[in-house]
């Protein structure tokens, strides 16, 4: 399966993939949330191969939406601990 998965969608984003699912459950294909949840841990693995060397270089200059996700998070949990 992993082989004809990396033949078939090489170059095709997680988003993509998301994007196609959610596709499917709005047509009248009969594809449900719950079938497309019960291959979420297959699509992990099918993707762990796909996404290895990927890289998100300058995250951390300010204003870069990881840092500030990263940023909210930490002022979050700081705030829960004060509680």
């Amino acid at each position: 399966v992993q082989d004809r998965f990396d033949a078939t969608f090489t170059g095709v984003s997680a988003i993509e993939i998301s994007l196609m699912e959610h596709e499917l459950m709005n047509s009248d294909s009969g594809v449900t949330f719950e079938d497309v949840m019960e291959l979420c841990d297959v699509h992990a693995n099918l993707f762990k191969n796909a996404i290895k060397g990927v890289e998100v270089l300058d995250t951390e200059h300010p204003g870069h939406p990881v840092r500030v996700f990263k940023e909210e998070n930490l002022a979050l949990r700081a705030a829960l601990i004060r509680i």
